[in-house]
């Protein structure tokens, strides 16, 4: 039985919440694209189907004034860590630091499970915030 193809693509708006601290739910706060299979609330994504979906993530990071930081992101599922934590964002000097960091991973789900991107700190301590508005990104893709 072939499987319903569906997406759903999230961006940011917000540039103000620090994410260089334990467990802050990265603020995805704008809906791109949304099918039926896939509900967002407060940037928690609720999965409405039972199969194997991709998740992808890019985080834009800025800081002016921070030097040494390292955000890391990691996939949560029912509030359960999953996968890989990505950690490339490193910020050597300030001011105007840039950087992004990004994770893909491939999750088995049952209808009502719920994913959320979380941060941690991963160098020096610090405001870290998403850099402008629309360029950090979660996207969903139903495989089966």
């Amino acid at each position: 039985m072939a499987h319903k193809h569906s997406i759903a693509i999230y961006r940011n708006t917000d540039t103000s919440t620090d994410l260089n601290k334990i467990g802050v739910i990265i603020p995805f706060d704008t809906t791109v694209r949304q099918d039926s299979d896939y509900t967002i609330t407060s940037s928690r994504v609720t999965i409405n189907f039972t199969g194997i979906v991709k998740v992808y993530c890019n985080i834009d990071y800025g800081t002016t004034s921070v030097i040494r930081t390292n955000p890391t992101i990691q996939i949560f599922k029912d509030a359960i860590a999953h996968g890989s934590i990505s950690g490339s964002a490193y910020n050597r000097a300030a001011p105007n630091i840039m950087s992004s960091t990004n994770l893909t991973e491939i999750i088995v789900v049952t209808d009502g499970d719920i994913i959320d991107i979380r941060c941690d700190v991963g160098g020096a301590i610090g405001v870290v915030a998403m850099r402008t508005s629309g360029t950090s990104v979660l996207f969903f893709e139903r495989l089966e």
